[in-house]
């Protein structure tokens, strides 16, 4: 039998395998998907608690979504994310994933050979470049990997 710990990494870093595939496939984390792992979740790690603190994880993460920093995909998979760790570590989780998008797009921007004229557009304040989709669900699993290479869960 599979001890706690064993679960609390496993089930997290599944789910965010699975999503960064077909994520990086598809450019989205699709809804069925989410309806799945959230049912596992809650089923393998049911207490209202964890709903609770995954619900207002979401509604926290929401504003991102209007703004354009985050798909409503990543909301959702953070949302199944924090039911099955805990609000903290989903913190931890988003504040280094928000680091990884960071680089992912500066990285997308430097390849793609608009870097200059991002950079420019941002110091002047005038956008004249097309705003860069990365699969940010990698960026989540960059930053569990980062949380994991800390320290966390252990």
């Amino acid at each position: 039998m599979a001890s706690s710990l064993e679960l609390s990494l496993f089930l997290p870093t599944m789910l965010l395998l699975v999503a960064s595939g077909f994520d990086l496939k598809t450019g989205k984390f699709p809804n069925w998907l989410f309806v799945i792992s959230l049912a596992i979740s809650v089923a393998l790690t049911f207490s209202l608690s964890s709903l609770a603190w995954a619900l207002a994880f979401f509604i926290c993460l929401t504003p991102l979504f209007f703004v354009g920093a985050l798909g409503a995909g990543d909301i959702k998979l953070m949302a199944v994310f924090c039911v099955l760790t805990n609000p903290l570590t989903s913190l931890s989780v988003l504040a280094y994933s928000l680091i990884w998008g960071l680089l992912m797009g500066v990285l997308k921007l430097a390849l793609s050979g608009q870097l200059l004229t991002f950079a420019q557009s941002f110091v002047l304040r005038t956008p004249q470049t097309q705003m860069q989709k990365i699969p940010y669900t990698v960026a989540i699993l960059l930053g569990w990997l980062t949380y994991l290479s800390q320290g966390g869960l252990a």
